[in-house]
C-alpha cells in the first residue's frame, strides 16, 4: 500500500486530490503496485509533476467498515502498533472534511501520546519488542526534533520560490539541512542515518508536513 503525492516544480505545496466525503488530500493511495507505478511514470513523464511515493501500513474507513491490522503493522514491533492503531481510531471518531493538515496531525499527535500513556498503564509484556514508556517518549522526542529541523528547511525553501539560481541554493540549504538533522542530539534514533536517508524533495515535504507541521500547536494545546 502506497500513497502518491504530486507538486508543480517550484512549488513547496502538493496538488491535491478530491474524493467524495473527504474532500480534498494531497495523497492518493494505491493498494495496487502496479497501478501506483504507471500513475508516477504518467504524471513524471506526461504532466510534469514531482512526485512522491511513500509506503503505508494502515488506513481508516473513518468509521464507515472496520479497519484493518495489516501484516505490515504487525511486522514492526508493539509501540508501532500501539501508535498505528491509536492513530486510525481518531481518524474513525472525528475526520474534518478538506482538512487534512488537521486530520493528520491531530491524530499523529494523539496516538503518540495515547501510545506513551499506554505502556505506562499497561503491565509490561514478556514479548522481547514490548518497549518501556520512558524510552518510547524519548523515541517520540527524538522523531519530533527531527521534523522541527525539517521544517525549518521546508520554510527556507518557501522563501526560495522564484529567487534566481534557485537550483544551487536549494542544493546548498538542503547540504546544510543534513548537516543540521546529522548533529542532533537524539536520545534513540540516529542522527547520521536520519541525515543520509531523509527524503528532502519538495513532493516529500509536502506529504511530510500534512502529518507533523502542526504537532508544535496541539502540543502546546495539550500543555
Amino acid at each position: 500500500m502506497t500513497a502518491l503525492v504530486r507538486r508543480r516544480p517550484g512549488s513547496v505545496d502538493a496538488v491535491p486530490n478530491w474524493f467524495p466525503l473527504v474532500g480534498d488530500l494531497p495523497y492518493k493511495v494505491y493498494l495496487d503496485r502496479d497501478g501506483e507505478k504507471a500513475e508516477a511514470m504518467r504524471l513524471r513523464d506526461d504532466e510534469g509533476f514531482e512526485v512522491c511515493v511513500s509506503p503505508f501500513s494502515a488506513y481508516s474507513a473513518l468509521g464507515w467498515f472496520a479497519d484493518p491490522i495489516t501484516s505490515p503493522m504487525l511486522s514492526r514491533g508493539a509501540a508501532s502498533l500501539v501508535e498505528t492503531i491509536l492513530h486510525e481510531l481518531v481518524h474513525a471518531t472525528a475526520f474534518l472534511p478538506n482538512e487534512a493538515d488537521f486530520n493528520e496531525s491531530v491524530a499523529q499527535f494523539i496516538g503518540q501520546q495515547a501510545a506513551i500513556r499506554f505502556f505506562e498503564e499497561t503491565a509490561r509484556s514478556e514479548a522481547e519488542d514490548w518497549p518501556e514508556a520512558n524510552a518510547l517518549r524519548e523515541a517520540i522526542d527524538d522523531r519530533r526534533a527531527v521534523n522541527a529541523a525539517i521544517a525549518s528547511f521546508q520554510d527556507q525553501l518557501v522563501e526560495l520560490e522564484g529567487a534566481p539560481n534557485h537550483s544551487e541554493r536549494r542544493a546548498s540549504l538542503e547540504f546544510e539541512a543534513r548537516t543540521r538533522l546529522a548533529i542532533l542530539p537524539l536520545r534513540r534514533l540516529d542522527a547520521k542515518g536520519i541525515a543520509k536517508t531523509a527524503r528532502l524533495s519538495n513532493a516529500c515535504l509536502a506529504l511530510r508536513g500534512t502529518y507533523v507541521r502542526d504537532l508544535p500547536r496541539h502540543a502546546k494545546v495539550l500543555a
